[in-house]
């Protein structure tokens, strides 16, 4: 959606668009949440792995939480920024919060508070896990990552992630918007594409067999600035939830 010029990734940092919103969390108790019903997420976890994206911009220096799925009977998902260590970090553990394995990738202060936001993008099947800065691929982990079953109920969340006493912490202050889910490891080719597109018409996101959810966070796709209507949400019979967060356009608060 959002870029300029060609392929040559950290050359063309991304432009906001005057007519573009995001999700605006506050940095308090604000999240957003995807509920997703018994199997309802089960195309996530072929044995192709998954993608997700997403555009960001802190208004922090704390710790914050990106996105986390989490269910009842496979565990957790959880990719964060670690403000101390100046990284991005992707987590997977199993249902008993054990067997974690993790990568990180470099994420600067200075970057992830840039007015031009942030292209993030990590990939994980049972058997790697990568992370994608700005276009940038960092170390990929090669390992036996704990196998997701289906047939569970499933939650996602975006903006804050539920610790192990199922409490809320790690809240975002700042901007997510185009937050894109597809059910395959997408090749770091198509990543580079999506960062440089050059107009936000979306086409990169939208056209892959392999989509399952993509909420554009445009004001022409939200009913109210309270109930978010993806573009795209073969994932969950819901829409998602927001607690405290609100549409607004980037860089601005209401």
């Amino acid at each position: 959606m959002l870029g300029n010029g060609v392929f040559n990734g950290m050359y063309n940092s991304a432009t906001v668009w005057a007519s573009d919103s995001s999700m605006y969390f506050d940095g308090v108790n604000d999240v957003a949440s995807l509920v997703g019903t018994e199997g309802s997420f089960d195309e996530l976890f072929s044995s192709d792995g998954m993608t997700v994206s997403m555009w960001v911009r802190l208004s922090t220096t704390d710790d914050c939480s990106f996105f986390q799925m989490w269910s009842r009977t496979t565990g957790r998902i959880l990719f964060f920024w670690d403000a101390s260590a100046q990284k991005v970090y992707l987590s997977r553990s199993d249902n008993n919060n054990q067997n974690t394995q993790t990568q990180s990738a470099n994420l600067a202060t200075n970057t992830i508070g840039s007015t031009n936001h942030c292209h993030l993008v990590f990939r994980i099947s049972n058997g790697s896990i990568s992370i994608v800065v700005n276009s940038v691929l960092g170390e990929s982990l090669v390992d036996t990552v704990p196998i997701w079953s289906v047939g569970g109920a499933y939650e996602i969340y975006f903006g804050a992630s539920k610790n192990t006493s199922n409490v809320f912490n790690k809240f975002s202050q700042g901007w997510i918007h185009d937050i894109t889910i597809w059910n395959t490891h997408l090749p770091t080719s198509t990543i580079n594409e999506i960062y440089n597109q050059g107009l936000p018409n979306n086409v990169l996101e939208l056209k892959d067999n392999n989509l399952e959810y993509y909420q554009t966070c445009s004001e022409k796709n939200f009913e109210s600035e309270t109930e978010p209507i993806p573009t795209v949400n073969n994932i969950s019979p819901n829409n998602p939830v927001l607690s405290g967060a609100i549409i607004s356009r980037h860089d601005q608060i209401s």
